[in-house]
This record gives structure tokens, C-alpha cells and sequence, in this order.
């Protein structure tokens, strides 16, 4: 009976160490998988902070794109303007004793090849434009007349008319 004793212990043993070692896998199982989960976890908000850099990259390329060309397009309206300034300077205001009537005439200094001319005033400091003025006249008195915007600019000057 001791013998039988001893054997049911010891099967008793054995299956107590099956369990506990049935049990230690059990909780390494789950360990493993609550790793694996809070792995997956870590995955994703890497994966998310990812994309959102991406798209932080992404509209600060867009907006580096558009200051370039604003950039491009300010580098062209400056030279535009200092175009226009060279050839505003080469003009000085000129009065006709008439009226008070001013008028840009080419400065004689740097007139070169260009002929003697008149241009409007306000076309050429206002609106960019240079507008050569047209000889014409009007019962009898000279007028220069801009192909712009029409306005009459009375010289002083009169010739003859008749009906």
C-alpha cells in the first residue's frame, strides 16, 4: 500500500506541476499577447504621427511653392517698375503758358535719336502709359491731345482758321 500511496502522490505531483506549468504558459500567453497588443498600439501611433508629418511636409512645400512664385512674380514687378522709372526719368514737367496746362517733355539730355516729344502726364505717372501727344487744333489755338485719354493740353500757341 505504500507503494500505491507513493504512486498516487506522485501522480498527484506530476499532474500538479503539468498544471502549474499548463497555468505559467497560460500567463505567458497572455503577457505575450498584451505585448503584442501595446506593440501594435505603438505601431499605429507611430504610422499615424508619420502621416501627419507627411502632410505638415506636404503643405509646407505647397506653401514654400507659392512664396517662390509670389516671390518670381514681386522680382518681375520690381523690374517692370524700375523699367518704368528709367524711362519716367528721362522726362522733366514742362508749362505751357496757357491754362497752367503741364505736360512731360523728353529732357534734352538724354534725348539721343528720340525726336523732340511731349507725353501725358498723368497717363505716364498714373496708369504706367506713355501716351505721345498729338498736334492738333481747335478754333484756332494749338492743342496737344492724348491718344489715351483725350485729354486737351492748350499750348498757347494759335493759328490761323477761318469758316
Amino acid at each position: 500500500m505504500v507503494i500505491a500511496t507513493i504512486s498516487a502522490t506522485l501522480t498527484s505531483l506530476k499532474t500538479t506541476v503539468e498544471l502549474a506549468r499548463t497555468a505559467v504558459a497560460m500567463r505567458d500567453d497572455v503577457k505575450l499577447a498584451e505585448a503584442t497588443q501595446a506593440l501594435n498600439d505603438r505601431i499605429i501611433d507611430v504610422q499615424n504621427a508619420a502621416l501627419q508629418l507627411q502632410e505638415k511636409q506636404s503643405a509646407a512645400r505647397d506653401e514654400i511653392e507659392a512664396l517662390k512664385d509670389e516671390a518670381r512674380q514681386l522680382r518681375t514687378q520690381i523690374a517692370e517698375l524700375e523699367q518704368k522709372r528709367n524711362e519716367r526719368s528721362r522726362y522733366r514737367l514742362h508749362e505751357f503758358p496757357e491754362e497752367g496746362t503741364f505736360v512731360l517733355a523728353l529732357d534734352e539730355s538724354v534725348r539721343g535719336a528720340d525726336p523732340a516729344h511731349y507725353v501725358c502726364q498723368p497717363c505716364m505717372d498714373n496708369k504706367a502709359q506713355k501716351n505721345v501727344l498729338q498736334r492738333s487744333s481747335e478754333y484756332g489755338r494749338v492743342l496737344l491731345q492724348c491718344p489715351g485719354c483725350e485729354k486737351k493740353y492748350y499750348t498757347g500757341e494759335s493759328v490761323p482758321w477761318s469758316f
